[in-house]
């Protein structure tokens, strides 16, 4: 195994740091403090979980903030990657509560999930957290403790004997003699060799049980081939039946085009074959459909309009006697704008008439207050009267034609008001039949 890389979140003094290691030897110093062994205790959490609360001291519990935990990446002998990540979430024993996440990506793609047990038993060839401290991670100041021979006690007096010569070395030889005899002595009750060989006849005796499951192996192992042949052909069937469904789904969506297309194929088939289709057909066609459709409105309008003058025609029967008196109100009829010109003369000869008296009656008042018709008739002027009488009638005369002219032109625009009046009029009965005609030919469209 070799570590890769350290993400340290939370751990003791450190927090948020990234720790990336080379190839070969690496080399972590630093001042008293700086956080030498709290990376290796880092590490030993990090592959063996982090302690729980009843052992503070080797929790470390962060002091700088950050996740109590962290990231380490190691590579294996065959180059998988191995991802550990450990975060610390309260407990009294290592590995409670925790949370724990362990991905292997192998070199092909592969990659699993693993727990505790097999990161133990693959990456760490099955040492344990014990032994891993005794041999690989041993730090100053437990190699200077006292314990056990696999612990420190063996380390800490080689470690003595090292530094205090030869006499040193000696009492070490003994004290290796004397371990090992508790290993194996012969004649011995109590040895460590004799619980070693049981264990291995245990062990023996385990493997001779677990040949009787190679069978069950094997057959698991056919079944669980026959369960992915199957579960291939099941993927295949679904691809298919994913294709069929996609290709309904299509014909679906497709169905009332597709409809109209045969319908227009079969009205297609029934029209006649034409040789040479001239090159304006298509703006001829569209042309013709619509006049078609105006025609058809017209159609439809005169329809409507037949229909309604019938039904008044039910709601007037003919009258006999009008009937019988047709060439008569026929002649009547030719005569009637001689009738109305001639009546209309007569209104103007008697408005000219009721004038002149009006004005008759002002120059008798002009004249005289005694001055009447009669006087008037009676009188007899001399010829100078009767010439400035003449004169004062011309001027007078010319005044009456003025005013006649100024009467006609103020009948003339009254008359034309008139008929623009009923213009107006017409042309707004007009407008409401177009719009009742227009609302009737969309309600019959829709």
């Amino acid at each position: 195994m070799k570590i890769d890389s350290l993400r340290i979140g939370g751990y003791g003094r450190l927090a948020q740091r990234e720790i990336g290691l080379s190839e070969g030897v690496t080399v972590l110093f630093g001042r008293n403090e700086a956080g030498k062994s709290t990376t290796l205790q880092f590490i030993r959490a990090m592959l063996y979980g982090i302690p729980g609360r009843g052992n503070p001291a080797e929790r470390y519990e962060p002091l700088q903030g950050g996740t109590h935990g962290g990231v380490l990446e190691a590579r294996d002998e065959t180059g998988a990657v191995w991802t550990i990540r450990r975060y610390a979430s309260g407990g009294a024993g290592p590995g409670r509560a925790e949370k724990l996440h362990i991905a292997l990506s192998h070199p092909d793609g592969r990659s699993e999930e693993l727990n505790q047990a097999e990161l133990e038993r693959r990456l760490l060839g099955g040492i344990s957290r014990s032994m891993f401290r005794q041999l690989f991670a041993v730090s100053l100041d437990e190699l200077q403790e006292l314990g056990s021979l696999q612990s420190g006690e063996m380390s800490s007096y080689l470690f003595h004997a090292g530094m205090g010569g030869g006499g040193e070395i000696l009492r070490a030889e003994k004290r290796l003699v004397q371990e090992a005899e508790k290993l194996y002595k012969p004649r011995g009750k109590v040895q460590e060799a004799a619980r070693i060989l049981q264990s291995i006849g245990k062990l023996e005796q385990e493997v001779a049980e677990s040949r009787s499951y190679l069978p069950r192996y094997n057959g698991n192992t056919l079944a669980l081939e026959a369960a992915e042949q199957q579960l291939e052909q099941m993927k295949l069937d679904r691809e298919l039946a994913g294709a069929k469904l996609m290709k309904l789904r299509k014909t679906q969506d497709i169905r009332e085009l597709w409809l109209k297309w045969s319908d227009g194929r079969l009205e297609l088939e029934e029209l006649p074959v034409i040789a040479a289709f001239p090159d304006d057909g298509a703006e001829r066609w569209r042309s013709l459909e619509a006049d078609l459709r105006s025609l058809q409105g017209a159609a439809f309008r005169l329809e409507r309009l037949t229909a309604e003058l019938t039904a008044e025609l039910a709601a007037n029967p003919p009258d006999p006697l009008l009937a019988e008196q047709g060439p008569a109100l026929e002649a009547l009829d030719r005569s009637r704008s001689s009738y109305e010109d001639k009546r209309a003369e007569q209104q103007r000869l008697a408005a000219e008439l009721t004038a002149l008296r009006e004005q008759l009656e002002r120059l008798l008042r002009s004249i005289g207050a005694g001055w009447d018709t009669a006087e008037l008739a009676g009188f007899t002027p001399a010829a100078a009267d009767r010439e400035a009488a003449r004169r004062y009638a011309g001027s007078f005369a010319g005044y009456d034609r003025q005013m006649e002219t100024r009467g006609a032109e103020l009948l003339s625009l009254r008359a034309r008001k008139a008929a623009a009046a009923a213009a107006l009029q017409a042309a707004e009965r007009l407008l409401a039949q177009e719009h009742a005609s227009g609302a009737a030919d969309f309600a019959g469209l829709a």
